[in-house]
This record gives C-alpha cells, sequence and structure tokens, in this order.
C-alpha cells in the first residue's frame, strides 16, 4: 500500500513537473501587439495593405507575433504618433503632416512633380528613408515598420474650371497640412486644416469648395457628387507620406530573428505593397469621376510652367532645414537627375559600341526600372509591355503594307520611281538618299503608321537604293 502512494505521487510529481516546463515563461510564447487604426475598414489601406500585411507578419513569424486590430482607434489621426511612442498602443498607422512642424524630413515626398506612380514613388521614399534620413532619428521612441505616398495630388472643386492659377484665387480648399497647407497659400487659396475624414463634413456643408486629393480618395470619401471639375497636375501637386510604426521597447522585446522576418515582409515590400494598391485604385478612380459627370482637365503647359516657378521654393527650403539637421539635403534632391544622367550616358556609351538603338534602349530601361522598384516588377513590366504590343492594332495592318511593298516591287514600279529620283536629284550628293526620306515622309503621311511605312519602304528602297551603290548600313 505504500509502494502504490509513492508510485502515485511520483507520477503526480512527474506530471506537474512537465506541466510546469509546457507553460514556463518563454516557451511557446506570444506576442500580441494591439493596432489602433483611424482608416475605415472599407478603405484601401485597411483593406488591401494592412490586413495582409497583418497576415504576413503572423506567417513569418510562425504565429509568434501577431497584431491585433482594436476595434476602434484610440485618438484622433494626429494623435497616432505619440499613440504608438508612449505605449497607448503598439502599432499605429498615421501621416506626417498631420502634425505640422514636427517631421521635416519626411516632407521630402510631399514636393510637387516627384512622380505620377504612387508605387515608384514609396518604393523610392523607403529606400531614401534608410540611406539618408533614418540616421537622423525623426521617429525618436518607435520603429519604423513601413512608409509610403499615396498616388499623385489634384485639384478638385466644385465652382470653376481651373485653366490658369488666377482661376484657383479665392477658393476655399480642405487642406491636410504640411507642405501642402504652403502650397495652398501660395496658389491664393483659403486653407481649411482638417484630416480626410472630414472632407465630405466640409464640402457638402460649404465650409470648403474645393480639396487637393489623388482621384482614389475623391471616389472613397463620396466627395465625386460634390465636385463639378477636377484640374489633373502632371507628376502631382502633392503627396501625403504615411508611417506605421510600433512602440520601441515593444520591438525590442521580440526576439532578433523575429525582427528579421518581420522587416522582410515589412519597408520596401509594404512601401511597394501600397503603391501598387493606390496606383490600381488612382485609375479606377479616374473612371468612376468620368461615369459620375465630373469634367476633367489637364492643367495647360503655360500654367504648369509657372506653378513650377511659384512652387520652386518648397524644395529650396526643404533642402535648407535638411541641411539644418545635418543631411545632405542636396545630394537628396539631386539624385532623380543624377540616376537619369547616368541612364542616359549609358544609353549613348551602348550606341557608340554600335548596338542597336531599340536593343539599347530596353536594355537601360530594364535596368533601370529593376534599380529603382525592383527586379520583379521589372520582369513583369517587360511581360505587360510586350503582351499589350503583340494585341496592338496599329500591328495588325503591318502584314497588308508588306504585301502592298511586294506588289509594287513585283510590278517593277518601284524601280521605274528610283530611276526617275535617281534622274531628278541624282546630281546631287546623297540625291537618292533625300528622295528615298522624302517618300518615306510622304507615305507616312498617308499611312499614318511609321512601323507600315518602314515596313513598306523597306522592300521598296533597298533593292534599288544597291542597285545605285549605296552602303547597306545607310541605306537601312
Amino acid at each position: 500500500m505504500l509502494t502504490m502512494s509513492r508510485r502515485r505521487k511520483d507520477w503526480i510529481a512527474l506530471f506537474v513537473l512537465c506541466a510546469g516546463l509546457n507553460y514556463a515563461p518563454g516557451a511557446n510564447a506570444e506576442t500580441v501587439w494591439r493596432m489602433s487604426n483611424w482608416v475605415p475598414p472599407s478603405h484601401l489601406l485597411t483593406r488591401e495593405v494592412l490586413a495582409p500585411w497583418i497576415a504576413d507578419v503572423a506567417r513569418v513569424t510562425e504565429g509568434r507575433v501577431r497584431i491585433e486590430a482594436l476595434k476602434a482607434p484610440l485618438g484622433k489621426p494626429p494623435a497616432h504618433f505619440d499613440i504608438a511612442a508612449d505605449g497607448i498602443a503598439d502599432v499605429t498607422i498615421g501621416v506626417h503632416g498631420y502634425t505640422p512642424g514636427r517631421f521635416t524630413l519626411t516632407q521630402v515626398v510631399e514636393l510637387p512633380f516627384l512622380s505620377d506612380s504612387a508605387e515608384v514613388l514609396s518604393v523610392a521614399y523607403w529606400r531614401t528613408h534608410q540611406a539618408y534620413l533614418a540616421a537622423a532619428n525623426e521617429h525618436d521612441g518607435v520603429h519604423v515598420l513601413g512608409l509610403w505616398t499615396h498616388g499623385p495630388g489634384h485639384i478638385f472643386n466644385s465652382r470653376r474650371p481651373i485653366k490658369k492659377l488666377d482661376d484657383l484665387v479665392g477658393l476655399k480648399f480642405r487642406v491636410g497640412g504640411g507642405l501642402v497647407s504652403d502650397i495652398s497659400e501660395v496658389l491664393g487659396t483659403v486653407g481649411v486644416p482638417a484630416p480626410a475624414t472630414k472632407a465630405y463634413e466640409l464640402l457638402s456643408n460649404g465650409v470648403a469648395e474645393g480639396i487637393f486629393f489623388p482621384t482614389e480618395s475623391v471616389v472613397f470619401f463620396n466627395l465625386a457628387k460634390l465636385m463639378r471639375y477636377a484640374t489633373l497636375v502632371r507628376g502631382g501637386l502633392y503627396n501625403a507620406s504615411f508611417f506605421v510604426i510600433v512602440n520601441q521597447a515593444r520591438w525590442d522585446a521580440i526576439d532578433a530573428a523575429d525582427r528579421d522576418a518581420i522587416m522582410a515582409v515589412s519597408g520596401e515590400v509594404l512601401a511597394r505593397r501600397a503603391g501598387q494598391a493606390w496606383d490600381t485604385a488612382d485609375k479606377t478612380g479616374l473612371r468612376d469621376l468620368i461615369t459620375e459627370g465630373v469634367r476633367i482637365s489637364v492643367l495647360g503647359t503655360p500654367a504648369l510652367l509657372s506653378l513650377k516657378q511659384r512652387l520652386a521654393f518648397a524644395e529650396h527650403d526643404w533642402v535648407a532645414r535638411a541641411n539644418a539637421l545635418g543631411v545632405d539635403g542636396a545630394l537628396i534632391a539631386a539624385a532623380p537627375v543624377i540616376e537619369v544622367s547616368i541612364g542616359f550616358a549609358a544609353l549613348f556609351a551602348l550606341i557608340l559600341l554600335r548596338l542597336p538603338i531599340g536593343f539599347a534602349m530596353a536594355l537601360v530601361g530594364f535596368l533601370g526600372i529593376g534599380h529603382m522598384i525592383g527586379w520583379r516588377p521589372a520582369l513583369a513590366l517587360v511581360q505587360q509591355i510586350t503582351f499589350d504590343t503583340g494585341l496592338a492594332y496599329e500591328l495588325s495592318v503591318v502584314p497588308l503594307f508588306v504585301l502592298m511593298g511586294n506588289l509594287v516591287a513585283r510590278a517593277g514600279l518601284s524601280g521605274e520611281l528610283y530611276t526617275a529620283s535617281h534622274a531628278w536629284l541624282g546630281h546631287r550628293r546623297g540625291g537618292l538618299a533625300m528622295a528615298t526620306i522624302v517618300a518615306c515622309g510622304g507615305f507616312s503621311a498617308i499611312c499614318g503608321s511609321s512601323l507600315a511605312t518602314a515596313a513598306t519602304m523597306a522592300k521598296v528602297a533597298m533593292p534599288s537604293m544597291r542597285r545605285f551603290g549605296y552602303d547597306d548600313r545607310l541605306a537601312a
């Protein structure tokens, strides 16, 4: 009986020991980050960017780190940086421009005329931040998980079409803060500061008459029926800088392996995802605006040049403020110019090496896109362009023009044409070549297709030019 009692105690002790080991602190521990998000659940940022990203974080950490989105935000949009920094929530999303004067370096991406693509600009923004801006530690107290921009901002109003800059003077525009507030002042509009979520209330009540927004946002916030005129600005009038951050202490508390895994699906990956989603939504938004009867126009070249002159201060001011913080603002601002210059230099070098111009342009373009936004998007773009080119209607008529060229050549008309051309211009140096150029110009004017002209005239011109002693390289 005593032996059985001891055995029973031994088994109980073993069970307790195993249970204690299984539930010891740190074993199978799960970290749950609470996220405060003020963006509506139906918005693309929540639906197509944050939700998949949250799932990715759980997947790459094998469930050790989960992000739990709270049912309601813990404060107004401008407060969300401090909500994370102070540990009220662990993860937040926000807009730098909602707290004017607090962030300087991030305003580089708000500058006008940067890009027509949110994806290209967002990826470039993240890379610029990591290379030049992060060391200045403007995001003290948090770890930056992602940065991106929305699509290019345009001009929308309910009063009148904007054909010249003076048409903007006196109109009341809702502004989100940051650089766009300065732009509003320079253009002579009356700025009404408010977050995007207040836009409908302001415009429907007549407190504001216009808004600077991407096309997607006008549709999402139900403003299309309130706006009668849309003026598109090439390159974008402005952009907004978004962030996703996590409290620094909460970030430091997880394992280094999990931190690396989370950044593998954040950072540039998150920037590209957000940019792609916004580009797609902007295209859809533009179609919806047309359907709603909004009058769409593109700001004309004279007005655009005048606008660029007025807004030149923005880059100069940012460079000065960046330099004051110990960041080489001029170098960052000149980076796109430097990259374009390198691209042109590479193109000319390949041409001098006698690589066909078409192949040289394709190679430089592919390498440039790969460097700027990544090799996978570059390969996808090559596939898309190849597919779209193959489906182009203009190419369907090329075989008919080639047939025309063969008929002309077989009938002997080309020989007679070039005999007459030689008799007329042959006494001049290169006279037949000049006649060929004139003939190509006339044929192109008739058919309207440079591809068809090249296909037809090559069949007609090459034999005659060879007969008169022209080198194939010149004739081609």
